[in-house]
């Protein structure tokens, strides 16, 4: 690699052995802030910071490497390719065989320092587990690990580590740690007791046990008298800080002691593990006890911690238990319900506000003093996966938390943590249509980041829209809400990391809202909209509504026109019903009025027959004369029996005529009916002739009303027949094994049309024309015309 000087047009070759460069470099870029970035094969990454030189020899060069490691600090592979920065200043980077690594330009909010087997910088732990902490004098960090001895920081780099190689340490699993009031440094180790620190001598004397090694200490506590309080696997041990030596031993029936703490009432806390918390006094007597029992929440109790307010918080393995006042042992759970994300507690500390932090076996939350509100952060904001350690926490000088995990120490500031950010914009990625009806395995992913709207078919409402900030550094960052106008009006949280899927929505128009917040923050007021709209169905266009209408409309017109027309026919009926009733009114009054008058002229014509019959017996009568008072007798009587069938069809009519049948010869009483007509005849041109087949038929008849019959259809032939024949006649048969009598008049004159035959039987009806004929009929008597 050389250097070219444009001034002096000259270079400046760079010793790459020197330097610890490859000989091969594939890609150098320059960054924004003014450095440059070398990719190299088999050598990571080299950055020189291009401000900080004169470059005018190679002594003025220096470089930073980024090499590959198995954290998150270390590359996927020595081979680098390619470099780009995006207009977010994020750096990506192209390798071989180790895919693309990414670099975040975002200050993160949680820092670590963690164990790297391919490191051997002064930047990483000596073992992935951190334990016990603690904080000196001088504001250096000393942390216990699990198999790495103690490891001490100082300015964000490890200043020096103690374990059994360069130290009389007797274990390098070191489980607690403790700084006293007089700074000297207290180490309580997996089954090997109890060492002191002392930091001006750099000597470690070992306290406990001198004869027990297999002693597991847990916890350090110092009262305001100077006493060290330790809760080891043998019991509970007060210790003298400045002799060095065992005051006291203590040993319960449960000698698991996580956590102690002694209150402003003088009483000691102490956190067991299975056997929940105990209250003591000084003399360590039992004054209370929770446990699960008593329906505390667990018998696990990692951690006790007293805030500013006085107020008491245990970590226990099922939620954060909180005493509000010392005077009673009232106490609140606060658990899922209540906004934990996780309910295992391990440690608890505060911050420089009152905030009360906690870490879990899933990451760390905040207890906002005041709001009862949590914020819980996990690895998705750079925190270490996995558990947190149990009681592993300490707070600096500047007010940083540390807090101890099975995969490093964590630390960050709270003030930078809580400040308010301001939340980037989403924008939509795509639209991928994954159902139809035709074919469920279909899919169709439209781009939607630079569309306003889209436009679905009726068979692509199933799909899911994806969306996302610009900003990749953000991406685990960023919390997504929802909302689909036309469907709803209500904000959901998206449960997926950014997408939202919908099914079978109905057509229409739709409008997705999507909005954003950083996580635990406010939401924005900003919204990202896209339109979608889903066509109707053929049956549902706008066309078939159309021809929906117009039928509706056409059949409510039918069915008002029908309507109206029923209406006008029942109308009509009614006005005809009335007409009928008045015009059957008026025929009953007048033949009432017939009937009245007919009374009154059967009276005299019978008074007149009486004295013509005697005067026609008389022998003084001539021949001459005789035959003109036979005539009268004759006429008399003719009107006499039409005065009679006037007040039998009055009967009839009223329904007071009632059949008088008798058994008798129906062929006689036709043939004596038409020999009266026939010797009346006084028309020349007029024969009437009698049919008679069989002189005796022997039936069951009404003889007046057989009379009435024929005298009214033998009277309308004479009337209507101006010369030919009438003919009267009787004929028996047999059709279909039943007989028949059949009894007729026919004759050679008008007769009555096709046309009025179906009107014959109705009450006064008359035929129109020049030739007219009526026929007083009833329904009570039966009778046929051809």
């Amino acid at each position: 690699m050389a250097l070219f000087n444009p001034k002096t047009e000259s270079f400046v070759t760079i010793n790459d052995k020197e330097k610890n460069l490859s000989r091969c470099v594939h890609d150098i870029k320059q960054m924004k802030d003014n450095k440059l970035w070398i990719a190299m094969e088999l050598g990571g990454i080299a950055v020189i910071d291009l401000s900080q030189h004169l470059f005018n020899s190679t002594g003025q060069i220096s470089f930073h490497f980024i090499k590959e490691g198995d954290d998150e600090y270390g590359l996927s592979s020595s081979s680098m390719r390619c470099l780009l920065q995006d207009s977010f200043n994020n750096i990506w980077i192209g390798s071989w065989g180790g895919g693309i690594n990414f670099i975040s330009h975002e200050t993160p909010l949680f820092n670590s320092y963690r164990y790297s087997p391919l490191s051997s910088g002064n930047y990483s732990m000596t073992s992935r587990v951190a334990l016990g902490l603690a904080i000196d004098k001088e504001g250096k960090i000393w942390v216990g690990t699990e198999g790495g001895g103690i490891n001490v920081f100082e300015k964000e780099k490890r200043v020096e580590v103690l374990n059994t190689t360069n130290s009389s340490l007797h274990t390098n699993t070191v489980q607690t740690v403790l700084c006293d009031s007089k700074g000297g440094l207290w180490f309580g180790f997996f089954n090997g007791g109890i060492a002191y620190y002392n930091p001006k001598t750099r000597q470690i004397r070992q306290i406990l046990p001198k004869d027990k090694s297999q002693t597991d200490v847990r916890t350090f506590y110092e009262d305001n008298s100077g006493n060290i309080w330790t809760g080891t696997s043998e019991g509970i041990y007060l210790i003298d800080r400045d002799k060095l030596s065992v005051k006291a031993h203590y040993n319960r029936e449960n000698n698991l002691a996580r956590c102690i703490l002694k209150d402003s009432k003088g009483r000691m806390w102490i956190g067991f593990f299975g056997s929940g918390l105990m209250v003591y006094d000084d003399k360590l007597n039992a004054q209370k006890q929770f446990n699960v029992m008593s329906k505390f929440p667990s018998n696990t109790v990692n951690a006790i911690y007293q805030d500013r307010k006085k107020r008491l918080w245990v970590a226990t393995g099922e939620g954060l238990v909180c005493f509000p006042s010392l005077t009673n042992f009232n106490y609140k759970v606060y658990r899922r319900e209540n906004g934990l994300q996780n309910t295992h507690i391990q440690a608890i500390g505060e911050d420089h506000k009152g905030n009360i932090w906690v870490s879990t076996n899933k990451g760390i939350s905040c207890f906002i003093d005041g709001e009862e509100t949590f914020y819980n952060y996990d690895h998705r904001d750079n925190l270490p996966m996995g558990s947190f350690s149990s009681g592993s926490i300490v707070r600096d000088r500047k007010g940083n938390l540390f807090f101890g995990s099975i995969n490093g120490l964590c630390y960050f500031n709270p003030a930078q943590v809580l400040k308010e950010r301001l939340s980037p914009r989403a924008f939509m990625a795509n639209l991928e249509i994954f159902n139809s009806l035709n074919n469920p395995n279909y899919q169709h992913i439209i781009l939607v980041n630079e569309q306003k709207a889209v436009k679905l078919q009726y068979k692509q409402n199933s799909f899911k829209i994806s969306f996302n900030v610009q900003n990749y550094a953000l991406a685990n960052q960023v919390e997504y809400a929802y909302m689909l106008k036309g469907l709803e009006d209500t904000w959901y949280t998206v449960t997926d990391p950014n997408n939202v899927t919908f099914r079978n929505l109905p057509p229409g128009e739709y409008q997705f809202l999507v909005k954003t917040r950083m996580r635990n923050q406010k939401w924005s007021d900003e919204s990202t909209s896209l339109r979608i709209a889903i066509a109707p169905p053929l049956w549902l266009t706008w066309w078939a509504k159309t021809l929906y209408l117009s039928i509706a409309l056409g059949t409510l017109f039918f069915i008002l026109y029908v309507y109206k027309k029923r209406l006008n026919a029942e109308t009509l009926y009614k006005i005809e019903k009335q007409s009928h009733e008045q015009e059957q009114d008026l025929n009953n009054e007048r033949l009432r009025f017939y009937t009245n008058i007919t009374h009154e002229l059967r009276t005299p014509l019978t008074l007149i027959l009486g004295p013509l019959e005697d005067i026609l017996k008389s022998s003084t009568l001539t021949t001459k004369d005789a035959q003109k008072i036979s005539v009268i007798h004759q006429s008399a009587l003719r009107l006499l029996n039409l005065i009679n069938q006037i007040l039998e069809f009055r009967k009839t009519e009223t329904q007071n005529k009632k059949l008088c049948v008798s058994k008798d010869n129906i062929a006689a009483q036709v043939l004596e009916i038409g020999m009266k007509y026939k010797e009346l005849n006084q028309n020349a041109r007029i024969n009437i002739r009698l049919q008679i087949e069989e002189e005796n038929i022997l039936l069951y008849f009404d003889k007046e009303v057989l009379q009435i019959v024929l005298d009214n259809l033998i009277s309308n032939a004479i009337k209507y027949t101006e010369k030919g024949s009438i003919t009267i006649g009787v004929t028996s048969s047999e059709r279909g094994g039943t007989n028949y009598t059949d009894i007729w008049v026919t004759d050679t004159g008008h007769g009555i049309g096709r046309e009025a035959l179906p009107h014959i039987f109705e009450r006064y009806y008359q035929e129109g024309g020049k030739h007219q004929a009526s026929v007083l009929a009833s329904d009570s008597h039966w009778l046929k015309v051809w």
